[in-house]
């Protein structure tokens, strides 16, 4: 589910155990201000943690998750809510969870010396971007549907973008975006970092189908050659982009993985 085991057992000691055995589940039938009963749950703190895991990272509906924890519907739905306020609450209070995007000249300087340490081409080169579209339901609510369907796929989405650094970690996501998007739209927030937050001479590597943003931010984000596309200049120059290509295409490459 993309969690190892020490990742797993980091969140329940950070916070996630101790607040789920100590804090009340809100229902309608009982008082707000009742105090929680451990011994009365159905799920240990471990098993909730899974449940909502599980919840996040796969496409299984609640009735699959019922017969695998062994819960009626209501619980799941309880558990799944509850858990999920706890985990957020949890991971705000986990500096190592936080996605930042990069601070200081030395940051992006690290980043750029770990890409061109394996791709010498890709100067100033510091992270690399991509769209994520994660397939929906077809929604009976027109408005809904029209939002989440992406003509070019012909499929339902929502759409997110992302931002990984050559240390394998999210500086920077925009999630939950509709479908209909195109990703340059959805980059919109990511776009604004480029501009306002990274210094002269840096830029992200993306694939051909991602556009490169308005002029404000040229040469921020350089993306593959694309099919085809004949390259123009000098010798000197032609041999340059010739080399340039494959490197960036590779590095690329990394975000897909």
């Amino acid at each position: 589910m993309g969690f190892d085991i020490s990742t797993f057992n980091s969140i329940l000691e950070s916070g996630s155990a101790e607040a789920w055995m100590s804090t009340s589940i809100p229902q309608t039938d009982t008082s707000a201000r009742g105090g929680a009963r451990p011994g009365a749950l159905s799920l240990d703190p471990a098993g909730v943690l899974g449940l909502v895991l599980h919840y996040l990272n796969s496409t299984m509906v609640e009735v699959s998750l019922q017969g695998i924890f062994a819960l009626i519907p209501s619980t799941v739905s309880r558990y799944i809510n509850f858990g999920l306020s706890l985990l957020l609450h949890t991971l705000r209070g986990i500096p190592d969870a936080r996605l930042g995007w990069l601070q200081q000249p030395e940051e992006f300087r690290d980043c750029s010396d770990l890409i061109r340490s394996h791709h010498p081409c890709l100067k100033g080169a510091f992270a690399s971007i991509d769209g994520l579209n994660l397939a929906v339901q077809t929604s009976a609510d027109d408005d809904i549907e029209n939002a989440t369907f992406n003509g070019w796929l012909q499929e339902h989405f929502i759409s997110s973008v992302l931002v990984f650094s050559p240390l394998g970690t999210i500086i920077a996501v925009t999630t939950n975006a509709p479908g209909s998007w195109h990703d340059a739209r959805v980059a919109q927030p990511i776009y604004k970092k480029l501009l306002d937050h990274t210094p002269e001479g840096y830029y992200l590597v993306a694939d051909t189908a991602f556009l490169r943003g308005t002029g404000d931010i040229a040469g921020c984000i350089r993306a593959l050659v694309k099919a085809g596309q004949k390259i123009e200049g000098t010798e000197e120059e032609i041999a340059e982009a010739t080399a340039f290509n494959p490197e960036l295409l590779s590095y690329w490459q990394s975000a897909e993985l």
